[in-house]
């Protein structure tokens, strides 16, 4: 089936559930329509969103699956690469060609961007590595190591929402939140800042995708 046929029968099967009943069809457009937080920040979670829209991918797992340039570029919705903690600026990747191609790209508005943030990952115990981390990033900005600005990373009000993933909409190049211990918490945003920006990577789904999941859990109701 081409797309094309593909989305004028997912809108014809929108309009029989919903004539049956609307909360069908909405429980439908929630099964694309929304995803999961995981391990995006919640200041910088968009929430109810598409699948195909914007998404947040960390450095690590970048670097453990071996995703290469032209694979990123495949989030057509636009995809961000996050530098956790010291991911930035760890000697050990000094040669990795992909991330000092992605280290170039923090803080631009392309097809595929980065950021750099400082927070609690899964599985630490605590605030230490990011405090740490922390330290050392501001340690080399000092001390002329590290060419860097801080702009915490917010909706760019002169770009007009067009329902569609972009990494336009943005602007900025960092978010950090720094919690726990006998210390002061550090913040790069405000309580009354929320840009909802991404959506987890692990969430994504092309048009393609997003269509054959949609005609195929219809498919299963009607045998129901």
């Amino acid at each position: 089936m081409k797309q094309g046929e593909a989305k004028k029968l997912k809108r014809t099967l929108f309009k029989c559930w919903n004539d049956i009943h609307p909360k069908i069809k909405e429980k439908f457009k929630n099964l694309n329509g929304k995803t999961g937080r995981y391990s995006v920040p919640e200041k910088l979670f968009q929430k109810r969103t598409s699948r195909q829209n914007r998404v947040l991918i960390p450095w690590k797992t970048i670097e453990q699956n071996n995703i290469t340039i032209e694979q990123l570029e495949t989030f057509y919705g636009g995809v961000c690469v996050e530098f956790v903690n010291d991911d930035f600026f760890n000697s050990k990747y000094d040669d990795n060609l992909i991330h000092t191609h992605l280290k170039n790209l923090v803080g631009t508005n392309g097809l595929i961007s980065s950021m750099i943030s400082f927070r609690t990952e899964d599985g630490d115990s605590g605030a230490t590595i990011p405090r740490s981390s922390f330290i050392e990033f501001n340690r080399l900005i000092a001390e002329g190591l590290l060419n860097f600005t801080k702009t915490p990373i917010l909706r760019d009000d002169k770009v007009e929402y067009s329902g569609k993933g972009s990494n336009e909409v943005w602007k900025g190049n960092i978010y950090y939140s720094i919690k726990g211990g006998d210390q002061n918490s550090i913040e790069s945003h405000t309580n009354d800042q929320n840009p909802q920006i991404f959506n987890p990577a692990t969430e994504y789904a092309n048009e393609l995708v997003c269509l054959d999941l949609d005609i195929m859990m219809y498919y299963f109701l009607a045998l129901h």
